[in-house]
């Protein structure tokens, strides 16, 4: 839905009526401009109590519920006129209508919620001994009055005005910006991907095509145990393979399980960081702690590759053959010896001496010979008409003789062929060391580089830890401690974890090539045709959600690099541009890389806040209609900005946003306002902070003034 009015009664620094504090709006991008304790935050405040009642606290940067916040809803102001004895009420409305499409008509729609509470001394209020609870009320507007809704409807009205789905990436506050995208989380964006996107269809057709492979696999190992040739040994080794299979889903549901844990450590060592005062020291170490988990991260998964990788190396790169030097020259020396021989005895029953064997040189080599008129072995001329010519042609015409009884087991091709193959593999022999050397070597690189950056982390964190004890209580730094060594804990089980399935799956493999090794006879085809179909429909469901779940991610990177190379087109340093870089299967990370693609590090604020900004309404304007459909309402998301990117960000938001409401300090000076009309402006408001009473330490005496200025 499309916002049309707020109005609000004594809620928090709002004091007066609703009259005195209404604010409309239209199309295009609606402001709300004031200085830092002039309301903003309790503006956006409204709109998110009216509708979910409850409160954002800026100092724990938590939500907490009315009846948890009670009477500090009402304004100060009224709360003090107020006598003992009465009633007061903090209140607000909201109107907002539904879009008109071509098979159905808009409907507007008045919210309002209400909190009344009973003041039951100078500063005591009923809400602090009992539980008060708000009430609300919707009316839908027909035949030009407001017809009460029954409750039953308001959560499927409320559902309308705001999708819960895509709220929190439409409703928030530029210091939530850093809980919504956790650029180090590689979960972050899949969790996004789930919301935008009908994946979960795919995950419900990878479901169903397991459910079919596992009873076409139960159906054909029960058959191969029928018709085994060795039912003990097959006994052995089903029970063996149900083992592993049960071992294998319960470390996978592990590793979920792990995974998720690492992911809440460090959100929560995200949330305590992000406490700290010191912003320019907690960014700089945010940002080498990230470059370095990841570079942690990255080096791990090289080395657990390159470990798991030395015994194929001992054949592909024929590491075997280290130690055969002497082997081969022994085998060498003894098969020209026998060679002599064998060929001495050949010759010795035929009518003619055979110096070379039957068809060597190969009849094509020879033809070649005979083209070009030489011997290739010799390079000497062997002119047609020559006895040399003759000699050579006469290779193609040569018969193999009756050799009779001579040999009683001629194994003399066998040999000839070991001989071949040893003297192509020799000539690799004396590099295998340096190989075996070279390969250690990048282990070796790999560990150390990876203890440097852990112990670099460590000396992070222990920073943190030492700026929290400063800055807050030992609690908070205790919290800190805590789970920073839960997600040390945990990324150590993952890689025992992921080496466990590793092994588990390997024995699963040889136990059922052991099992179909064993079977004597013909298995139903019915079985065999639905074991290898199911396995087919299954690797095709996981290769279809994969495909598609990359393609979504391109998407996304397109149209948040569209919006970002939007909101920073007039600033003139080296920005960047944004990569969801992939960190594991269906796993996303949004990094920003230079022209080339080379990572860059040590991103300002303000270039990861927009970074994250851009996601976001790439987000939204991936959800279907929800750009047009739904009003993005953001508190003070330019806070971290220089001018130009802050422009860029209001000029990028009217012209792709049906509706936004943003509030800021930026134009706070009338001098300023007409700036305003660079952008799809719809209504702008000031707000200003009035202590009649000249008390600016008396929040009893505070009311906001706002003036419509656009």
């Amino acid at each position: 839905m499309i916002i049309n009015s707020i109005t609000m009664k004594n809620f928090q620094c709002y004091y007066g009526e609703h009259e005195d504090n209404k604010f409309e709006f239209t199309d295009g991008l609606n402001l709300i401009i004031g200085n830092n304790g002039a309301g903003k935050s309790k503006f956006y405040d409204a709109f998110y109590w009216v509708l979910n009642d409850k409160i954002f606290l800026s100092d724990t940067r938590k939500f907490i519920s009315t009846r948890e916040y009670k009477d500090k809803l009402i304004s100060d102001r009224a709360k003090r006129e107020i006598s003992i004895g009465s009633t007061e009420s903090a209140e607000v409305t909201l109107i907002a209508t539904s879009a008109t499409t071509a098979d159905v008509v808009g409907k507007e729609y008045k919210i309002t919620r209400i909190y009344k509470d009973l003041k039951t001394g100078k500063n005591k209020w009923a809400g602090e001994e009992e539980e008060i609870r708000s009430s609300l009320m919707i009316d839908e507007r027909k035949s030009m009055r407001w017809v009460p809704v029954v409750p039953a409807r308001h959560d499927d009205i409320l559902d309308r005005i705001i999708n819960p789905q895509i709220k929190p990436y439409m409703w928030f506050q530029g210091e939530q910006v850093d809980g919504l995208l956790d650029l180090g989380d590689s979960s972050t964006l899949s969790t996004v991907v789930n919301l935008i996107s009908n994946i979960k269809q795919y995950d419900g057709l990878i479901e169903l095509t397991e459910k079919g492979s596992k009873k076409a696999i139960d159906d054909l190992r029960k058959a191969q145990l029928r018709q085994t040739k060795d039912k003990a040994k097959a006994d052995d080794l089903n029970r063996n393979i149900t083992n592993y299979t049960k071992k294998i889903e319960s470390v996978d549901s592990e590793i979920k399980s792990t995974e998720k844990n690492i992911s809440t450590a460090r959100e929560n060592i995200d949330q305590l960081v992000n406490s700290l005062a010191d912003a320019e020291v907690r960014t700089e170490n945010k940002s080498n702690l990230l470059r370095l988990q990841k570079q942690i991260d990255d080096d791990t998964k090289a080395l657990e590759v390159k470990q798991n990788g030395l015994h194929k190396k001992m054949f592909t790169d024929l590491w075997v053959l280290k130690n055969a030097k002497p082997a081969y020259s022994d085998y060498v020396t003894k098969y020209a010896e026998y060679h002599e021989k064998h060929l001495h005895l050949v010759n010795s029953s035929k009518s003619k001496v055979v110096l070379l064997p039957i068809n060597i040189p190969q009849p094509m080599h020879v033809n070649n010979m005979l083209r070009d008129e030489q011997c290739f072995v010799c390079g000497r001329d062997a002119k047609k008409g020559t006895d040399e010519y003759g000699h050579i042609k006469s290779l193609l015409s040569r018969d193999p003789e009756e050799e009779g009884d001579l040999f009683t087991n001629d194994c003399s091709g066998f040999f000839q062929r070991i001989n071949d193959n040893a003297h192509d593999h020799n000539k690799f022999i004396d590099s295998v060391g340096d190989s075996i050397s070279n390969e250690y070597k990048k282990i070796n690189q790999l560990q150390n580089r990876i203890s440097e950056a852990t112990s670099e982390v460590k000396n992070i964190n222990d920073n943190f830890h030492n700026l929290l004890e400063d800055e807050t209580s030992e609690n908070v730094a205790r919290s800190f401690r805590i789970h920073n060594n839960n997600k040390s804990k945990y990324e150590s089980k993952l890689h025992a974890d992921k080496t466990e399935l590793d092994n588990l799956q390997a024995k699963l493999t040889q136990a059922d090539a052991d099992l179909k090794g064993l079977v004597d006879g013909q298995i139903d085809q019915e079985k065999l045709n639905a074991d290898r179909i199911y396995k087919a429909l299954l690797d095709i469901a996981k290769k279809t959600r994969s495909s598609v779940f990359s393609n979504l991610i391109i998407e996304l990177q397109e149209s948040a690099n569209e919006l970002f190379s939007s909101m920073t087109i007039d600033n003139n340093s080296i920005t960047g541009s944004i990569k969801l870089k992939s960190s594991g299967e269906n796993h996303y990370i949004p990094v920003i890389v230079d022209s080339e693609g080379i990572e860059m590090s040590s991103s300002n604020d303000s270039n990861i806040v927009l970074v994250k900004l851009s996601l976001i309404m790439a987000i939204i304007k991936s959800k279907g209609k929800s750009a047009n459909n739904y009003t993005l309402i953001s508190d003070a998301p330019t806070s971290k900005m220089a001018r130009e990117y802050s422009f860029g960000f209001y000029s990028t938001l009217s012209d792709k946003f049906t509706q936004s409401i943003v509030t800021t300090y930026d134009f706070n000076e009338e001098k300023d306002w007409d700036q305003l009309k660079k952008f799809n402006i719809g209504k702008a408001y000031h707000l200003e902070s009035v202590y009649e009473g000249g008390d600016r330490n008396d929040r009893s005496d505070l009311k906001i003034l706002s003036r419509e200025i656009v």
